[in-house]
C-alpha cells in the first residue's frame, strides 16, 4: 500500500492533474463538435466515428465475430470456419470460451468489465482522496478518465483486451507490493494471451529477480501448451490453426496501407505506412512486406539497448510507465483498446503528482508535460483528418514523444522505490 503524503489544501487540482483533465476535455469536445457539424451540417457520409459504447457497424463486433467458432468449442467444427479463421493466441480463446458458457455471452462479459472498471475508480478515487483533494475533484478526474476514448472503444468493440489488461494490472500492482513470483506468473499468463506484456519482466530484471523472470516465460509456455491442448483436438493441430489465422491478421491488418486501418491503430509502425501513403506507395505491399521484419528487428535492438543503458537505471515509476508504452506502441500493429494498459500505471502517475503536491517539492521537469500527453492520448481525435488517418499515427507521435520525456526526466518516488 501507497504512503500518502500529508493532505493537500491548496486547490482544487494540483497542475499536473488540470493539465490532463484540460487537455483531455479540450480535445475531446473538439472532436465531438467537428463530428455533428460534417454529420448534421454538412452532411458528410463518412467521418470517422466519434466513439461510442453502441456506435453502429461494429457494436461488439470483436466477440461477436467467433460467435460461430465457440458454439462448437472442442469440437471439430470449431477450426471448421475458415472465412474468418481464430486469430488470437490460444490463451485467449479460453478466456473467450469461458464467456460463451453464459446464455448471453456478450452481457457477461461487459458485466464483467463495467465491475472491473467501477471497482477500479472507487479504489483510484478513495486514494486521490486520501491524499487531500476534495470528493468532487477526485470523482470528476476519475470520472473524465473512465469515460475517455479508449474505455469506449473496449465497450463498443468488447475486446477480449480487457482480460489481458487485468492480469498487466495485477502484476504492476504486485510488483509495487514486492510479490515478485505473483508478478511473473501474472506477466505469464497475459503474455500467453497477448505476447507483448512480456516486456513487462523488465521490472524483474531491474530488481535483479531473474529466478522468478524465468519463472513468468515458463508460464507463458505451459499456459500456451495447455490451451492448445484444451482446444484440441491436438495440440499441433490447434498450433497450426492458429498460426493460419495469426498470419491472415498479419495480411489484412499489418501488411496494409488502407487509410481507414490508422483511424485506431497508435502503433509507431503506424507511421511508417502514413509515410508511404504520404509518398504515393500506399499500392507497394512488397514494401510492407520487407519494412515489418526490419521494423521488430529495430524495435527490438533499439529497445534492449534503451533498456540496459536507460531504462533501467531510472525510478521504477519510470520504468513501469516507459515498458508499458512500449508494450502497447511497438508490435506492428496496436489497436486502441491496448491503450487499457496505461490506466494502472497513468492512475501511479497521478498520485505522484499528488505526492509531489502535498510534499511542497517543485514539480519535477517533465511531469506536467507527461500529464498533458496521457490527456492527447486518451482523448478523441476525430479532430485530425476528413477521413481519420491521421488519428492513430497523432496518438503514436505522442506516445513517442512521451517516452522521451520519461526517459529524459526521472520521477523519484520514495512510495515506490521503497515500496
Amino acid at each position: 500500500m501507497l504512503k500518502e503524503g500529508p493532505p493537500a489544501k491548496r486547490a482544487f487540482l494540483p497542475t499536473p492533474l488540470l493539465g490532463f483533465l484540460a487537455v483531455l476535455l479540450i480535445v475531446t469536445l473538439v472532436s465531438a463538435a467537428r463530428y455533428l457539424w460534417l454529420v448534421y451540417v454538412h452532411h458528410v457520409q463518412f467521418v470517422p466515428v466519434f466513439i461510442l459504447p453502441n456506435s453502429p457497424g461494429v457494436y461488439h463486433w470483436d466477440f461477436t465475430i467467433f460467435t460461430r467458432q465457440f458454439h462448437h468449442f472442442r469440437e471439430p467444427g470449431f477450426w471448421s470456419y475458415q472465412d474468418i479463421p481464430f486469430n488470437y493466441p490460444a490463451t485467449t480463446g479460453l478466456a473467450i470460451a469461458f464467456f460463451y458458457k453464459f446464455p448471453h455471452p456478450v452481457l457477461a462479459y461487459l458485466c464483467f468489465l463495467a465491475l472491473l472498471i467501477v471497482g477500479g475508480a472507487w479504489l483510484w478515487a478513495a486514494r486521490l482522496r486520501k491524499r487531500g483533494i476534495s470528493a468532487v475533484a477526485a470523482a470528476l478526474f476519475v470520472i473524465a478518465f473512465v469515460a475517455s476514448y479508449p474505455l469506449r472503444f473496449e465497450l463498443q468493440r468488447a475486446n477480449i483486451e480487457g482480460i489481458v489488461v487485468l492480469f498487466t494490472a495485477g502484476a504492476i500492482l504486485c510488483f509495487l507490493h514486492r510479490r515478485y513470483w505473483l508478478t511473473a506468473t501474472l506477466i505469464g499468463i497475459a503474455a500467453a494471451m497477448k505476447i507483448f506484456p512480456i516486456i513487462l519482466l523488465g521490472l524483474l530484471f531491474s530488481r535483479r529477480k531473474y529466478k522468478q523472470m524465468v519463472w513468468g516465460v515458463g508460464v507463458a509456455i505451459l499456459a500456451d501448451l495447455g490451451s492448445l491442448w484444451l482446444l484440441g483436438p491436438s495440440i499441433a493441430v490447434a498450433h497450426r490453426q492458429i498460426a493460419h489465422g495469426i498470419a491472415m491478421f498479419q495480411q489484412i491488418y499489418v501488411e496494409t496501407t488502407n487509410k481507414s486501418m490508422l483511424i485506431c491503430d497508435h502503433s509507431l509502425f503506424a507511421l511508417v505506412k502514413l509515410l508511404l501513403i504520404k509518398f504515393g506507395r500506399a499500392n507497394a505491399p512488397h514494401l510492407l512486406h520487407i519494412a515489418v521484419p526490419i521494423y521488430l528487428a529495430t524495435a527490438a535492438l533499439t529497445g534492449l539497448l534503451f533498456f540496459f543503458f536507460v531504462i533501467r537505471k531510472l525510478p521504477f515509476l519510470n520504468q513501469v510507465l516507459i515498458l508499458t508504452l512500449c508494450a502497447v506502441s511497438l508490435p506492428p500493429t496496436s489497436f486502441d483498446y491496448t491503450l487499457l494498459h496505461l490506466a494502472v500505471p497513468f492512475a501511479l502517475l497521478s498520485l505522484y503528482a499528488l505526492d509531489v503536491w502535498n510534499a511542497g517539492d517543485a514539480i519535477p521537469a517533465g511531469l506536467n508535460a507527461a500529464m498533458a500527453l496521457f490527456g492527447l492520448i486518451f482523448a478523441d481525435l476525430n479532430l485530425f483528418g476528413m477521413h481519420g488517418s491521421l488519428m492513430g499515427p497523432t496518438r503514436a507521435v505522442a506516445i513517442l514523444v512521451l517516452l522521451g520525456t520519461l526517459l529524459r526526466h526521472p520521477l523519484p518516488w520514495r512510495a515506490f522505490d521503497q515500496a
